[in-house]
Order: C-alpha cells, then structure tokens, then sequence
C-alpha cells in the first residue's frame, strides 16, 4: 500500500473531507488479519499465474472504522483513500 493519508505511524488512513468528522479513520486489513496493514506494506507478495486472461481475482481486503487516539472526536462525513500499486509480468 503506498499513498494516502496515513496518521503518524502509517495505520490509520485519516478523513480527506474538509470540515468533515474528526478523530476517526480506517484501518486496512488482508482478509480476516488481526493486525492492519500499515503503509508501505505488501498485501501479498504473488498470485498464482491465472488461467486465461479472462479470469477475475478478488483481493482480500476488509476495512474497520476507528478512533485516532490523541484527535478530538467530531462529526461529520469520512472520506478516504489509499493506492494499491499492483505489478505483474
């Protein structure tokens, strides 16, 4: 996972809406994982060749709203986003 706008320590993706909720966020996390990804991480390192170039993958990936410890809680809209840089060869 590269660009976003990561809190301090890379594991909170905070709100990109301008006068929007304060104090939340979300974390990223590969499939039923316990700990978030953080920036900079590689939600897997390969796939297996597929078949035809037809066929579909779905990358694993489930996120969870939270609280941005040390940040005021405010109201309001969350918005954010996060790049997911993909090579193959």
């Amino acid at each position: 996972m590269a660009r976003g706008n990561w809190n301090d320590n890379g594991t909170i993706l905070k709100n990109t809406i301008t006068n929007g909720a304060q104090g939340v966020g979300f974390q990223i996390y590969n499939g039923t994982a316990a700990t978030p990804l953080k920036r900079g991480d590689a939600l897997m390192s390969r796939l297996t060749k597929m078949a035809t170039i037809n066929d579909q993958y779905t990358f694993p990936i489930t996120a969870r709203y939270v609280r941005i410890t040390g940040e005021a809680l405010q109201p309001g809209e969350v918005q954010s986003k996060v790049i997911f840089a993909v090579s193959y060869d």
